[in-house]
C-alpha cells in the first residue's frame, strides 16, 4: 500500500516542477518581444528624422539597406537584405523594374515604350505600344469601323507608373483568338494522349497482375506438388523401413531355424550311427545293411546340401537387402525359404520315423525300404 501511494506522488512531481519552468519560458518570451518593439520603435524614430532631415537639407534619403551595418558588425554577406523582406513586400519588389532614364523604381504592368526600353534587364515587349499623340486617330478608325470592333482589335489608353505620360495599348482579337484556339487544341491534343497513356498504363498494369497472379499461381501448384511428393517419399521410405525390418526378422527367424536344424541333424546323425552299429550286430545280411546305409547317406547329402543352398540364398538376401533391392523380389524370395524350411521339416520328420522304424528290427528295415522307394518315385517326377 505504501508504494501504491508513492508513485502518483513521484509522476505528479515532474508536472508540478514543469509549470514554473513554463512560465518563466513565456515570461521571457514576453519580455524579449517587449524589447523587440521598443528598438523597433527607436530604429524607426530615427530612420524617420533622418529622412525627414535629409529632404529638409535637400539631400538624398538614407537607403534602407545601405544604413544596416549587419555586413560591418554581423559578418553578414552581400545580399543578405533579400532574408529580411517580409511576403508582401517581397511580391511587391519582384514586381518592380528599374527606369534608367528616370532613375525610378516603377511596376512593369504599366509602364510606357521609352521607359521599359531604357531598362537593361528587360527586352523589347511583344504588345505594340502608342503614345497619346496616335489616341485620337486610332479612336477615329475605331468609330469608322463599328466602335473599335474590326480588325484592329481592343484600345486601351493608361498612364506611365514611371514618367506618368499616357499611352495606348492595342491587342489584337484575332490573334488572341487563334491563339486561344491553338492553345485549346493543343490542350485537346494532350488531353488525347494522356487518355491513351493512361489507357496503356492501365492495360500494362492488369497484364502485370495477370501476370503475378499466374505466377502465385504457379508457385502454389509447384509448392503443393512438392508437399505431396515430400509426403509420398516419406511414405514410401516408412514402408522400405518397415519392409527391411520385417526382413531382418524373417533373416533371423531363418538363421535360428537353421542352428536348430543344425542341432537335429547332429542328433540324427547320432542316432543313425547307432542304429547302424545295432543293425550290424543283429542282421546277417550285410548287401542289404549297405542298401540301406547308401540310402541314409543320399539322403543325409541331400539335406547338406539343401542346407547350403538356405545359406547361400541367405548371404544373398541379406546382400540385397543391404543393397537396397526391391521389396517385391526380397519377399519372394523369403517365401521360397520358407517353403524350403517346410520341405526341409517334411524331411526331419521322415527321418525321425525313418530312425524309429529301424530300431524295430526287419520289419523296421523293410518300412524303410519301401520308404525309400517312395522317395526315389517322388524325386523322379517332375516339378512344375
Amino acid at each position: 500500500m505504501v508504494a501504491g501511494t508513492a508513485a502518483p506522488g513521484q509522476q505528479a512531481a515532474p508536472a508540478a516542477t514543469t509549470e514554473p519552468d513554463r512560465l518563466v519560458s513565456s515570461l521571457l518570451a514576453a519580455v524579449s518581444e517587449l524589447c523587440l518593439i521598443a528598438i523597433l520603435l527607436v530604429d524607426a524614430v530615427l530612420s524617420y528624422a533622418a529622412t525627414r532631415f535629409a529632404r529638409a537639407c535637400r539631400l538624398q534619403p538614407p537607403c534602407l539597406f545601405c544604413s544596416r551595418l549587419d555586413h560591418a558588425l554581423g559578418g553578414e554577406r552581400r545580399g543578405f537584405y533579400r532574408h529580411i523582406l517580409c511576403h508582401s513586400h517581397k511580391i511587391e519588389v519582384s514586381s518592380l523594374i528599374y527606369c534608367h532614364a528616370h532613375g525610378r523604381l516603377a511596376s512593369c504592368r504599366s509602364m510606357c515604350e521609352a521607359c521599359l526600353l531604357s531598362s537593361s534587364d528587360l527586352r523589347k515587349p511583344k504588345l505594340p505600344v502608342f503614345h497619346a499623340a496616335e489616341t485620337e486617330h486610332l479612336g477615329d478608325v475605331a468609330l469608322l469601323y463599328g466602335g473599335g470592333g474590326g480588325d484592329l482589335g481592343q484600345v486601351s489608353v493608361s498612364s506611365c507608373s514611371c514618367c506618368a505620360e499616357p499611352f495606348t495599348l492595342r491587342r489584337d482579337v484575332e490573334e488572341e483568338t487563334s491563339a486561344e484556339q491553338l492553345g485549346l487544341q493543343q490542350v485537346d491534343q494532350d488531353q488525347m494522349t494522356m487518355a491513351e497513356l493512361y489507357k496503356e498504363l492501365e492495360e500494362e498494369r492488369s497484364a502485370s497482375a495477370v501476370a503475378a497472379y499466374e505466377a502465385m499461381a504457379m508457385i502454389n501448384r509447384l509448392q503443393e506438388e512438392k508437399a505431396g511428393m515430400q509426403m509420398e517419399a516419406l511414405h514410401y521410405r516408412r514402408m522400405m523401413e518397415e519392409q527391411a525390418e520385417h526382413d531382418q526378422e524373417a533373416i533371423h527367424e531363418l538363421n535360428n531355424l537353421l542352428t536348430d536344424r543344425e542341432k537335429e541333424l547332429i542328433d540324427l546323425e547320432a542316432e543313425l550311427e547307432s542304429c547302424r552299429k545295432r543293425l550290424g550286430e543283429e542282421t546277417t545280411e550285410p548287401e542289404e545293411k549297405s542298401s540301406h546305409e547308401t540310402e541314409l547317406k543320399r539322403m543325409a547329402e541331400g539335406f547338406e546340401e539343401d542346407k547350403a543352398r538356405i545359406l547361400a540364398c541367405l548371404k544373398n538376401l541379406q546382400e540385397k537387402i543391404d543393397n537396397g533391392v526391391c521389396c517385391g523380389s526380397l519377399q519372394d524370395e523369403v517365401s521360397k525359404l520358407k517353403d524350403r524350411l517346410h520341405a526341409h521339416y517334411a524331411e526331419k520328420e521322415i527321418l525321425s520315423r525313418a530312425v524309429g522304424a529301424l530300431r524295430h528290427g526287419a520289419d523296421g528295415v523293410s518300412l524303410v525300404e519301401e520308404m525309400a522307394c517312395q522317395l526315389r518315385e517322388l524325386r523322379r517326377i517332375p516339378v512344375t
